[in-house]
């Protein structure tokens, strides 16, 4: 590396993404950085502005701003030297305040020179405390030992050397040298990176304050002592440790890395610095001591890898940096006191680890849009005190350690635990047996079936089937058409003392049969037309694969014996089980959740009185029997007198039929998924402020929440999978909700616990898989023991349903849902593992399957490479083994599907569908087709489209202000960046800019 002397020249890589953060947030201290030193003995200010002045001038750095070249690209241009601004304050006047006055400044890094400035606090005593402010464009940690020894030589008139060389030097040694390396850094990084975590965005606002604590002696020495012993630095200890706490067995946390390798850099001020991930994994089996061995590794070829451009990097949500060594605490007259947070940060976390004259310190920087400041002073506590737990006893297994402390413990298990259960019956039978007078059902035909006919028709099937040999305890199917006698034949399978296994009559009948097969169901009850989709039994069924029996309810109910009627029935109890559904399964292979009479009730009571049900009301019935939101329905209906108004299939899915079948029936209570609420929107709906509105089956937006809200008496939001009886947590929305719509507290009986993948608690605010106990857990899966009922890890004696849901509590503990952890999605409500999809794909084709989209636009597509079946014919197979809803609308067809190292399908390199040419919108104003030649240029793309979006087109914050520059060059108007962010949909770009002429030409004229 070689001195230039250069008076322009290209930016660094950490300087262009300095610039860019300056150019998207220009009116917060983003970049500011700034130290705190005491002088000790008499200052002479205008020989301290000398000194300053005398730094600035011999580190370009400090005088240099940032100019736009034709193309939008960013330049560094060196002024001659300039006095650098120093603010003398009087005596008394509060350091304190002054140095967060100062870290507020923002500097113009496009015109003001030097991006350096001072301010002089005397002190009683003649000391002084001097606060220099830098901007980031010029400076970084590793510079502030060469600030503090300059400016010591400086006052003792010790003449100091010029550096080698110049950031500038390193600009232009850096463009040349990594396009030799670049495929090689590339290459390195997928690899070290293949199936890290992907972080949130960034936050939009990155006002961030700070929380310091000190470091206690005992605590570094014992930092000091481990990292010696493991052959490591103390940097690679306390990276481990915040790997630990994050709760995660996959962990990316960023450090800040010096690239001051090179002899000639070590008497450079500038940005030398980089942010990079490192990979760390604190995997249950390994000990504290591993970790930290693991963490020294990572970090060393992270170090060994680190000239690759930040844009080619993923974002670490908490980032490590220690002050570099060179720093020193004192000098000559000189005493480092602290550095400056500046207000802003680029991390949710930055855990910075200081030396200063009171002794070394933590600092927690924090996002305040993502924490309070209470959770953040936790976060500082918590990690010092599981480091000091880790450091007690580093051989110990990571999983026997907690991530919260004992107070947090017992603040989260509190808040995990639901109200207790309310009085009410131990089973839904004996409930129902309770109301005897009354319109039990309805059908869609207008039918009623009291309560009376209800238990009359009910035993008198009871009776039959216990006379064809079906015993207490066993399955018996249920296939039925959607009429007024539905919950009555579900309710004889109970009196005879057997569970349900719903069928649904228009799946296909092979995957009827599995069903049945897998519950062991030797009797099936159908009715009317649903028989038929049974169809015939197969020929080729072994004597000990008999097939099951399939009785007529209508004839069983019309041909009971009346002397039959008197006989006793079995009577079940809250051990017993009240149904077996079928959720998909991840082997191929469905999975039958076992649900108890005890469980179902639990939740019955809990629904019951959050909803306040009485026998006035009337419970609209639309979701398939297949579909636990059946069980809310119907049992929290009759449990409570009320009436069931069943609809059949076309109006459940029909908008305007849906619509009149509420308003016809009088409903005052229905339990939709969010799709058939819109659908009802689409259709006109006005609503009915009697009604009481339940969303669940899928994630509800604010928007649309809003638009029930409106239209209806009270709409909760609820959340539960069938493994935990129907629904574990619940929230009322409320008027103008901020953010997303939560999914709320246990239901009484219940507890949700935020735990990491070693089942541990997870700290306040963290993101978790969610782990519901409580009275509603299920059996588990009829034979088969997939490991997600696990004993309750808080509970003795209790048991757990692993969701594979991320959630998270707010300050306030209610819930959010934050996705899933595995490849289970929903599509429309329906719960699908996209394994047993592919299972039966694999049957003719090789393929995967993905979804596409979100909320109400959320669609399977399947990936085909060529084999044995085509798009038709892979279609066609699925249709005959799976029911529509697990058929994929959209294909791609691939010459191979992508994989990763290990053999395994890259789902994250499978392409977007390509749309038809027919759906993209043309371009139509001036300022679109401008828009659309600078994008096409800048992404290299050959057409642009006016519904394209910027960022789905590859597009990232240095291209956006790429885009930008050459819009302001073209139009000679102030273009901001953030324009870009606030609307990537191109025709919503060039509207923005249109306006922005409007406003100029506006201004121009009244001017």
């Amino acid at each position: 590396m070689v001195r230039l002397r250069r008076t322009t020249h290209p930016l660094t890589a950490a300087q262009r993404e300095f610039w860019t953060l300056t150019s998207l947030h220009p009116a917060i201290p983003v970049t500011t950085l700034g130290v705190r030193l005491r002088i000790r003995g008499p200052v002479d200010q205008e020989a301290l502005r000398r000194a300053l002045t005398a730094i600035a001038a011999r580190h370009e750095a400090l005088r240099s701003t940032v100019a736009l070249d034709a193309d939008g690209l960013p330049y560094a241009v060196v002024h001659d030297p300039a006095t650098v601004p120093l603010t003398a304050h009087p005596l008394g006047a509060d350091p304190e305040r002054v140095a967060r006055t100062a870290a507020a400044h923002v500097f113009d890094t496009g015109g003001e020179a030097p991006l350096i400035r001072a301010d002089l606090c005397p002190l009683d005593g003649g000391d002084a405390e001097l606060v220099v402010v830098v901007d980031h464009l010029a400076f970084d940690g590793g510079s502030v030992a060469i600030l503090m020894t300059e400016l010591d030589a400086e006052l003792s008139g010790r003449v100091v050397a010029e550096p080698a060389v110049q950031v500038g030097d390193v600009a232009i040694h850096d463009a040349t040298a990594l396009e030799a390396e670049l495929a090689r850094l590339r290459a390195f990084w997928a690899e070290e990176l293949d199936g890290a975590p992907v972080a949130d965005p960034a936050p939009p606002d990155l006002t961030a304050a700070r929380v310091i604590r000190p470091l206690p002696e005992a605590l570094t020495a014992g930092v000091a002592a481990l990292a010696r012993a493991c052959g490591a630095t103390p940097f690679a200890v306390y990276l481990a440790a915040i790997a630990l706490a994050s709760g995660e067995q996959d962990a990316l946390v960023g450090m800040s890395a010096a690239r001051r390798a090179r002899p000639e850099l070590l008497g450079v001020i500038g940005p030398l610095i980089d942010s990079l991930p490192v990979r760390v994994r604190p995997e249950a089996g390994l000990t504290f001591r591993d970790l930290v061995r693991q963490a020294a590794g990572a970090a060393t070829r992270a170090w060994a890898h680190q000239e690759i451009p930040p844009a080619d990097l993923p974002r670490a949500p908490v980032l490590l940096a220690m002050q570099h060594d060179e720093v020193p605490v004192r000098l000559g007259r000189l005493e480092l006191l602290t550095d400056l947070g500046s207000g802003a940060a680029v991390h949710e976390l930055s855990v910075l680890i200081n030396r200063s004259a009171g002794g070394p310190e933590l600092h927690v920087e924090y996002a305040t849009s993502r924490l309070t400041a209470g959770r953040a002073e936790a976060y500082a506590d918590r990690l010092l005190w599981l480091l000091a737990r880790v450091l007690d006893d580093p051989g110990r297994p990571l999983a026997a350690h907690d991530l919260v402390t004992p107070a947090e413990r017992a603040t989260l298990l509190a808040g995990a635990t639901g109200p207790a259960l309310p009085r009410f019956p131990a089973t839904i039978p004996g409930a129902i047996a309770a109301h005897t007078t009354g319109t039990a059902a309805t059908g869609p035909d207008g039918t009623a079936l009291s309560y009376a006919d209800l238990h009359a028709w009910s035993d008198r099937v009871a009776h039959a089937l216990v006379a064809h040999g079906v015993r207490p305890g066993e399955v018996v199917g249920a296939c039925l058409p959607r009429d007024h006698l539905t919950p009555a034949v579900l309710l004889a399978v109970w009196k005879a003392g057997a569970a349900y296994l719903p069928l649904d009559p228009d799946h296909p009948a092979d995957r009827l049969r599995a069903l049945a097969g897998d519950a062991g169901a030797r009797v099936i009850l159908a009715r009317a037309e649903a028989r038929s989709a049974l169809g015939a039994p197969p020929q080729d069924v072994r004597p000990a694969e008999a097939a099951p029996v399939i009785l007529d309810a209508d004839h069983l109910a019309a041909t009971a014996p009346v002397a039959a009627a008197t006989a006793a029935l079995p009577v079940v109890v809250p051990g017993d089980l009240a149904y077996v559904l079928h959720t998909s399964g991840s082997t191929g292979r469905p999975k039958g959740v076992e649900v108890t009479h005890g469980g179902l009730a639990a939740f019955v009571a809990g629904m019951t009185e959050a909803l306040r049900l009485t026998g006035d009301d009337v419970h609209l019935a639309v979701a398939p029997l297949t579909f636990d939101i059946s069980a809310t329905e119907l049992w929290s209906t009759l449990a409570a007198g009320a009436t069931v108004a069943v609809v059949d299939r076309a109006t459940a899915v029909d908008g305007h039929a849906l619509a009149e079948a509420l308003e016809r029936t009088g409903a005052t209570v229905a339990d939709l998924v969010p799709t058939a609420f819109r659908m009802l929107l689409a259709a006109g709906w006005q609503g009915d402020g009697r009604l009481r509105a339940i969303a669940g089956g899928e994630t509800l937006d604010a928007a649309l929440a809003g638009e029930i809200l409106a239209r209806t008496g009270e709409l909760w939001n609820a959340y539960g999978p069938t493994e935990a009886s129907v629904t574990s947590t619940m929230h009322r929305v409320t008027k103008d909700e901020p953010g997303p719509i939560p999914i709320g507290r246990p239901m009484p009986g219940e507890r949700a616990y935020i735990v990491d993948s070693a089942l541990r608690l997870v700290p306040p605010g963290a993101v978790g898989e969610l782990l519901l106990g409580g009275a509603g857990v299920a059996r588990g899966y009829r034979g088969q023991d997939t490991g997600a009922f696990v004993a309750d890890p808080f509970e003795p004696g209790g048991r757990c349903y692993r969701t594979g849901d991320l959630v998270r509590a707010r300050p306030d503990g209610v819930l959010e849902f934050h996705g899933r952890r595995d490849h289970q999605v929903k599509v429309r409500g329906y719960r699908i593992e996209l394994g047993e999809i592919e299972s039966a794909l694999r049957e003719v084709a090789d393929g995967v399957v993905t979804v596409v989209g979100e909320g109400a636009e959320a669609h399977l597509v399947g990936y085909l490479a060529p084999g044995q079946a085509g798009v038709e014919a892979a279609e066609h197979h699925l249709r005959t083994r799976l029911p529509a809803h697990m058929v994929p609308r959209r294909w791609v067809t691939l010459a191979e599907l992508p994989a990763l190292p290990n053999g395994k399908i890259d789902r994250r390199a499978l392409p977007e569908p390509e749309a038809e040419r027919a759906e993209h919108k043309p371009l139509s104003t001036d300022p679109e087709h401008l828009a659309a030649a600078v994008w096409a240029d800048v992404l290299e793309r050959p057409e642009i489209w006016a519904d394209d979006d910027f960022f789905t087109l590859g597009g990232h914050s240095f291209a956006a202000t790429r885009v930008v520059g050459r819009l302001r060059e073209t139009l000679g108007l102030a273009v901001p960046v953030r324009l870009l962010f606030e609307r990537p949909v191109l025709a919503d770009f060039a509207a923005g800019l249109e306006e922005l002429l409007v406003a100029e030409l506006m201004g121009g004229e009244r001017a």
